[in-house]
Formats: C-alpha cells, structure tokens, sequence
C-alpha cells in the first residue's frame, strides 16, 4: 500500500491490487479525500471558483488504521511506502496507526518505508515492491526491494510558477530567486536521496524548461540500460505530448506510465508536469 501522492495510474493500482491512502485538500474550509472525494478535475474547477488558496493536509492516521483493518482480514503482512517524511506527516501518521494496529492485533505485521519521495518516484518504489509481492517472496523481500529501489527512483517538476510550492513551504530557498515572470519556468526535483526538494534549474518557458528536465536524466541515471519513466500531467494529457516525445526519441525505454497528478499534488506545485524515472 501507499499513499496517494504516488499518482499511480488506475490501471497499475488495479492490477496489483494495490492500496491507496488518501490526502486531504482543504477548500473553503471543507476536507475533500485525494482521489475518494475529488478528482483532479474538480479541483480545478472548484480553484477556479474560489477567492481562498486551498491548502493540503497528510494521511490520517485513522485512514491507515482502515486500510490497515481491511488488509488484516486477508493478510497477516503489510508493506506500506509512503512519500518523504521530509515533505509530509504522512509517514509519521502511517507509523502512529502501525502502533496502535499492534497493540489490537500483535500478530500483524506491518512495516513502513519511507521512500524519501514523491509522485512518480514513489510509485516505481512501490511499483517495484509490488511486482516481488507477485511473486510470493516474503515481507522482508518486498521491504527490501521498496528499500533498494529508494536511491534509484527519481523525479523532475517543470513548474509554471514556483509561488504555489512556495505557499506550503516545500520549495528549496533557491527558488526564491527565481523571477515570477511567465517566460520562466523553474526546475525541481528529489534526486540527491535527500527526500527534499532541490532547485535545479529554469528554462525560458515550459517547452524548454521541459527539454532541460529531459537532458537531466543522463544526470542522475544510467541511461546506458533501460529506463523506466512516468510522466504526469496537472490537467490536459496533451501538457505533457512534447515531453513523452522527447524522452522516448532520446532515451531507450522499458515502460512508459502517465497519470494525471493527484488533487493534492496540484494544489501543491500549481500548473506543472513532472517526470520520474530510474534504471
């Protein structure tokens, strides 16, 4: 299971069986669940509508304890990674209710990783440990492959503005220094295995700003084996047309995912793409 700053594509949770705990958006002052309340296309339309910035809220722990509680009807072994403790409560919300499942029912066992991630990264983590959980390996096998894969998985932002992360309190001081003008688009991303944010660069406008983000890969991967890449997009598949272009004339490609990013995610980079990759 993971947490739904993964941004996994539907058909990827549903083949793997996988389990999603949601993140709160604030709009209003109302709580909306990422993807069990809202979708992506709602938030636009309700941001849209509003004179309030919204705001984004972790994982509950109640909400793990309720995954937690289905899984244990079936399994006595539950592997969850979830995004950067860095960027979120959420890990320590997942490790509150690991605590209290323990105390109810001791013979569940339950670990948590933290992926030191986020969006698409997170989701080949979990990808990843999914695929060793297929094949009947242990509990400590899938905790290790997800802990293996941690240092490999990557992801870069190309960002319209960087006020929107600004506003949460997630963008690198760097971006501070970058103008708010619309012909420059920043460049983020977690590649140092840090689990924060790092400022990497701009380009004059998205297209480029994109193309940079695309010759970064050979930065932080082996692009002499094959790669594996998902691409998101905030509100229109076509965002990110140019971008898959790039990246599959340039690089050799085992599989390629795309997924709109989730409410929450939105809410906090604004209108942007993002690639995550490793090999």
């Amino acid at each position: 299971m993971t947490d739904s700053s993964s941004c996994l594509p539907k058909e990827l949770v549903n083949d793997y069986g996988l389990y999603v705990a949601p993140n709160f958006i604030v709009i209003e002052g109302k709580a909306y669940r990422d993807y069990v309340d809202i979708t992506t296309a709602e938030f636009w339309k309700k941001f849209r509508e509003s004179n309030e910035i919204p705001k984004t809220s972790a994982v509950s722990p109640g909400d793990f304890m309720n995954i937690f509680i289905e899984l244990s009807k079936t399994t006595d072994y539950i592997a969850c990674v979830v995004l950067s403790q860095k960027l979120s409560a959420t890990y320590t919300a997942a490790v509150q209710a690991k605590e209290l499942m323990e105390v109810d029912q001791p013979s569940l066992n339950i670990e948590i990783v933290d992926s030191k991630t986020s969006i698409g990264a997170l989701g080949f983590i979990v990808l990843e440990a999914a695929r060793v959980a297929r094949m009947g390996k242990s509990l400590s096998e899938v905790v290790e492959t997800a802990r293996k894969t941690v240092p490999r998985a990557k992801y870069l932002l190309v960002l319209e503005s960087a006020k929107y992360i600004m506003r949460i309190g997630r963008a690198p001081d760097a971006a501070k220094a970058v103008p708010e003008q619309q012909e420059v688009s920043p460049i983020m991303g977690v590649v140092k295995d840090t689990g924060l944010v790092d400022m990497l660069g701009s380009g004059k406008g998205m297209v480029d700003a994109q193309r940079k983000a695309v010759n970064m890969i050979k930065e932080y991967a082996d692009t002499q084996r094959p790669l594996h890449v998902m691409l998101h997009y905030s509100e229109n598949r076509k965002e990110i047309s140019d971008l898959e272009q790039m990246i599959t004339s340039e690089y050799n490609c085992s599989e390629v995912y795309v997924s709109e990013f989730s409410p929450v995610v939105v809410t906090a980079l604004g209108p942007s793409v993002g690639l995550a990759f490793y090999s």
